[in-house]
């Protein structure tokens, strides 16, 4: 399964961690790269990306993801972003 999670929270975090550990293909998204740093080698893909932006969230592939997860900070953060993504 491909998974999508933006906001590497604890909970993003231990759920990539975890789908990671299960085989799933796992991008884990969050703006601050030094968390990104940390996590890298535990979670299969993670990147560091102004997740409030609307053009960085276009550049992500959506699409293909068969699961999409905010947790729940990032998604009261902006709730317009969150509708788009949910479109």
């Amino acid at each position: 399964m491909n998974c999508i999670i933006i906001g590497l929270s604890n909970f993003g975090i231990a759920l990539a961690q975890r789908l990671t550990d299960l085989g799933h293909e796992v991008l884990g998204i969050d703006k601050d790269i030094d968390k990104i740093n940390e996590y890298q080698n535990s979670i299969k893909n993670t990147i560091s990306l102004n997740i409030n932006s609307r053009e960085a969230i276009r550049t992500l592939p959506l699409k293909d993801a068969d699961i999409i997860i905010l947790d729940e900070a990032t998604a009261f953060a902006d709730p317009e972003n969150e509708y788009l993504i949910q479109k």
